[in-house]
C-alpha cells in the first residue's frame, strides 16, 4: 500500500464496516470488540511486514463507538456504603466474615494444608 488515496479508502472502508455492523443491529460492545480484533490484525500485519507501521497506525485509528446509556438499579450512596461497612466490621460479624474469606481462599486459591494451617493461627 502507498501513502495515497488507496490508504485513505482503506481507512474509510474500516469506518464503513463499523457503520455496517451498527446497521445490522449489533450491540456497541460487540462492534467495539470486533474493532479491537481488527486493530490487532493490523498490528500483526505490520510486525510481519505486510503493512508499514504508519499504515497500521492509520488503519487502527478508527475510533470505538461511544457507549451511551445509564446504570440501572439502586446504587449505594457514600453514607449507605459507610453504614454497610460499619455493620460488616462489627465484632459479632468479624467471625462470619473471616470464615467467608477463608472459605473463598480455600476454594479459589486451593491452599494446601500447610498454607491453610499458617493462615488460621
Amino acid at each position: 500500500m502507498t501513502d495515497g488515496p488507496q490508504s485513505f479508502r482503506t481507512r474509510t472502508l474500516v469506518e464503513a464496516w463499523r457503520g455496517s455492523l451498527l446497521a445490522r443491529g449489533l450491540s456497541v460492545s460487540s462492534v467495539n470488540q470486533r474493532l479491537s480484533a481488527v486493530r490487532l490484525l493490523f498490528r500483526k500485519a505490520a510486525d510481519r511486514g505486510a503493512l508499514t507501521a504508519e499504515e497500521a497506525l492509520r488503519l487502527a485509528s478508527v475510533p470505538n463507538v461511544k457507549q451511551g446509556g445509564q446504570r440501572l438499579g439502586k446504587w449505594l450512596t457514600e453514607g449507605e456504603a459507610g453504614k454497610l461497612l460499619g455493620v460488616i466490621f462489627e465484632p459479632r460479624c468479624r467471625a462470619v466474615l473471616k470464615t467467608e474469606i477463608l472459605s473463598f481462599s480455600i476454594l479459589a486459591l486451593r491452599l494446601n494444608r500447610r498454607q491453610l494451617r499458617g493462615c488460621c493461627t
